[in-house]
């Protein structure tokens, strides 16, 4: 779940060569952060091919890609908090916490 309205969740996928994380529409949300970390730290195991570092058979760890709503500009910011909406500034504080390539 992230913080806007019932039902609102965010959401990490992974497949072979890429992980993808969407937000949904939600203030930031640090358990979707801690998510797509854990996510990433955790890999591929042995049975899939990968490495204990998280990175595949061929020693690549797949880029994280991340889609984040940002309804507000950072001046807006008591108006994205009121909505339950983030601001541009925070999304990028998102990606760059979460370590997103896109």
């Amino acid at each position: 779940p992230v913080v806007h309205c019932p039902e609102a969740f965010g959401l990490v996928l992974r497949t072979d060569s890429t992980r993808f994380v969407y937000s949904g529409d939600c203030r930031p949300s640090e358990e979707l952060v801690n998510a797509a970390v854990a996510e990433g730290a955790a890999g591929w195991t042995e049975d899939d091919g990968g490495g204990a570092d998280g990175a595949d058979a061929a020693g690549q760890i797949p880029p994280l890609w991340l889609v984040h709503e940002a309804t507000f500009n950072p001046d807006e910011q008591a108006n994205a908090e009121a909505m339950r909406h983030s601001t541009t500034v925070e999304a990028m504080a998102v990606a760059k916490r979460m370590g997103a390539d896109g």
